[in-house]
């Protein structure tokens, strides 16, 4: 493993470890709400300059930030007891439809951290078509993605009607 590789390894590990203590923290409510609202207020930030790059990455990490503290409280301190199963069956039912929005926003997250450039707009085939009325030949023909008369087109030996 080279250097380089090993120091990007620890600095994730020591990122994360941090992030982890701070989202654990046991804090007043009042707190939380002053907290919560200046990460919301910094995300708002980064997205009027219209981030991009590392700025967007960072704003993807407030957001998840929430997020996590979100679940870790979830997960500590609102499930029911589990000898009530009147409470603790509709609970679970919930916290895991929950905890499924959260591993789809997780999933999400890897593709709104670099989308991909916008793709011009394909080109449509063109499309010839005839049909009958009539005044016309019995048969209907409908040539697709043709891009002219074909070149094995049989002209019709009956003569047009006045």
């Amino acid at each position: 493993m080279s250097m380089r590789k090993l120091s990007s390894f620890v600095l994730w590990a020591a990122v994360s470890l941090v992030v982890m203590t701070l989202i654990t923290l046991p804090i007043s409510l009042q707190t939380h709400l002053i907290a919560g609202t200046a990460v919301v207020v910094a995300m708002m930030m980064l997205k009027a300059v219209r981030p991009h790059g590392i700025w967007r990455l960072i704003a993807l990490a407030l957001g998840t930030s929430i997020v996590l503290r979100y679940v870790y409280w979830r997960s500590t301190s609102t499930l029911p007891p589990i000898n009530q199963p009147q409470d603790f069956i509709p609970g679970l039912l919930v916290y895991l439809s929950e905890m499924y929005s959260v591993g789809m926003l997780a999933l999400s997250l890897f593709v709104v951290a670099s989308p991909l450039p916008s793709r011009r707009a394909a080109r449509l085939p063109t499309t010839n078509s005839q049909r009958s009325t009539y005044s016309s030949q019995a048969t209907t023909r409908i040539e697709i993605f043709s891009r002219g008369p074909s070149p094995r087109r049989r002209r019709s030996n009956i003569p047009p009607t006045k």
